[in-house]
């Protein structure tokens, strides 16, 4: 009975939460860092666009004038309609602004008619349009590179990890690996207890001579035991074991908990949606595994 496969599937086992959780945690204080950067860039934009339309068009508007229109507006009387034709003239001031060209063109109606707010609000807009327009032009800097990133594996062996390197390097893909020990489930499957190695090195020959191999294992003083395998998943165990219980073998299953040195195989920086749909289709088509460990 050979042993298990090498690779270490976390849908499987779902021994790997610590390691993912740390790459998560990794990839978001990057996108946070990216943010604040961005944010940083929008707002010193935001300002110099301020600064350059405050000094080239500051200088021509001057809303003072219109403010004194409400004034003359609320002075006149009904009883004297010769007496106000007077004040009228202050009211040219309020023509020359460049907002509302045309608007006071009755003598009489201009005191009513013409709300000193109204003029202004045009201006106000205008000055509004044109920064907006440059804060436009700086929302693509907010953009965060490296939404989405693709864990296609991981393995306690340096040559499995190579051959899917080389199976997504195929599709034009640039994987990165990252090496960090991850804890392993480790199913040992043993029988017979014995006081001395020679009785332990029978019941070895015995189990070889059924075809299963094994090894003697010293588990404490006086106390020996056979080894027939270590797996990383049940369903690999529980073969064995019932084969054993078949031939009438007393089994003890151990379960512990191992680290192991192991790549992970990843890949990063995957900018947008329609490129991870890409992405995800060409490795599917290969029938290449993949998780999803962070999104935008």
């Amino acid at each position: 009975m050979g042993m298990a496969d090498n690779e270490y599937k976390p849908e499987e086992e779902g021994s790997l939460d610590e390691f993912e959780k740390d790459v998560i945690a990794n990839e978001k204080k990057k996108s946070r860092r990216n943010i604040a950067i961005s944010a940083l860039l929008l707002v010193v934009l935001a300002g110099a666009g301020y600064y350059l339309y405050s000094s080239m068009f500051g200088a021509s508007e001057a809303p003072p004038p219109p403010l004194e229109a409400p004034k003359l507006a609320v002075a006149p009387d009904a009883a004297a309609p010769t007496t106000q034709a007077a004040p009228v003239a202050p009211a040219k001031p309020v023509a020359t602004t460049p907002a509302v060209p045309g608007t006071p063109t009755k003598p009489g109606a201009a005191p009513t008619k013409p709300a000193a707010t109204t003029p202004a609000k045009p201006a106000v807009a205008a000055e509004a349009k044109s920064v907006n327009g440059k804060k436009e032009t700086a929302k693509p800097a907010a953009a965060i590179p490296g939404a989405y990133t693709l864990q296609l594996g991981v393995f306690t062996e340096k040559k499995n990890a190579e051959a899917l390197i080389k199976q997504v390097e195929a599709l034009g893909l640039t994987p990165e690996t990252l090496e960090k020990p991850v804890k392993v489930k480790n199913i040992g499957i043993y029988t017979g207890y014995y006081r001395y190695r020679e009785l332990a090195a029978e019941g070895s020959a015995k189990l070889s001579k059924d075809g299963f191999e094994n090894r003697v294992v010293l588990k404490g003083p006086g106390n020996y035991t056979v080894e027939v395998g270590t797996y990383k998943t049940d369903k690999l165990a529980d073969v064995v074991v019932k084969k054993l219980n078949a031939q009438g073998y007393k089994v003890d299953v151990d379960y512990t908990t191992v680290k192991k040195p192991a790549s992970v195989v990843l890949l990063r920086n995957i900018e947008n949606g329609d490129r991870l749909k890409e992405i995800t289709g060409n490795l599917a088509a290969k029938k290449i595994d993949f998780v999803v460990l962070r999104k935008k």
